[in-house]
């Protein structure tokens, strides 16, 4: 996993770290303001308070994938290319990208993952809808080994992916929290 400490991004430098890490991102640029002042902000806890409730079903349909891999210059991106969707509200969002961030973001009663898996989606009408892994460090990558095993050390460069099942990503077991909120780092709209 590559994960840098700052990097550029709407001309605006931010990262994890330092004068430009989290705390710090709303006074970065106006475009980050949302950053400080939101007010569904994620990533959150799962587990307490209003978010105690799980959704029992996921509808999706995701199969053979195509799809370029790159360092963005704060983690491995997968930009993908195929049919894979999921279904909310009788909305369909299609899956435009994945993402990694380690440690996790979200927490479950207090306790952080190793690592998350963000899959981005995207509707007809431009909304998103993520659907977030958390992943427990283990004896093999499973589904993500074909991802892992391909690794860009070079920022900003695309490389192109061999075909992989975007199924094999998900867990058997599709139990979930869902709920509304923002992007987890810049904007933060």
């Amino acid at each position: 996993m590559v994960t840098l400490a700052a990097a550029s991004v709407v001309g605006q430098e931010w990262g994890y770290f330092g004068d430009v890490g989290p705390e710090h991102w709303g006074g970065l640029s106006p475009e980050f303001a949302t950053c400080g002042t939101g007010e569904e902000q994620s990533p959150i806890n799962f587990g307490h308070s209003r978010f105690r409730s799980f959704h029992r079903s996921l509808r999706l349909d995701y199969g053979p994938t195509e799809g370029e891999i790159f360092n963005n210059g704060h983690t491995i991106e997968v930009e993908t290319h195929g049919e894979n969707f999921i279904e909310l509200d009788r909305e369909k969002y299609q899956l435009v990208q994945f993402h990694f961030h380690s440690p996790s973001e979200h927490r479950l009663l207090g306790r952080g993952f190793d690592m998350e898996l963000h899959l981005v989606h995207q509707s007809a009408a431009g909304r998103l809808a993520v659907v977030g892994l958390l992943l427990r460090r283990g004896n093999s990558s499973g589904g993500l080994s074909p991802i892992f095993e391909q690794l860009p050390d070079d920022v900003g460069v695309h490389h192109p992916l061999e075909e992989f099942d975007a199924r094999d990503l998900l867990p058997r077991n599709l139990a979930n929290y869902r709920y509304a909120g923002s992007l987890t780092t810049p904007p933060c709209s």
